[in-house]
């Protein structure tokens, strides 16, 4: 063999050349013994920040249904014919396929979430 000078050489020479010792008997055991004593997952729990969200949401929706029940009707129709002329001037194939592709993209998420998370519980723990 030639003169080592890498420091990454001389190391990976050491242990490739170098036998390898055998295991102690006792760390399959323990090792083992530690998989099983591990403290198991924490239950799924929501927290304040969760059912804060939900509330903001929830209320949210229910403040605009209410402020468009007490538009004036005039108002009401006029923001109707608003949106009857947009949806008229909008190319509707276009808006169609990116709702169906956003719609499709979707329930590829959650298939790829059923699928990973559902592998991680369904594999064995002891």
């Amino acid at each position: 063999m030639g003169e080592l000078t890498d420091p990454d050489q001389i190391i990976e020479d050491a242990l490739s050349t170098h036998p390898l010792s055998p295991a102690p008997p006792t760390l399959a055991p323990a090792v083992m013994a530690r998989v099983r004593t591990l403290a198991p997952l924490p239950r799924f729990r929501l927290s304040w920040v969760d059912g804060l969200v939900s509330f903001f949401i929830a209320g949210m929706t229910g403040l605009t249904v209410l402020l468009w029940q007490l538009l004036p009707p005039q108002l009401a129709l006029q923001t109707r014919l608003q949106f009857m002329y947009l949806l008229q001037r909008v190319n509707l194939t276009v808006l169609q396929g990116a709702l169906l592709g956003g719609a499709a993209l979707a329930m590829l998420a959650v298939l790829v979430a059923v699928i990973v998370f559902g592998r991680a519980r369904s594999s064995p723990t002891s």
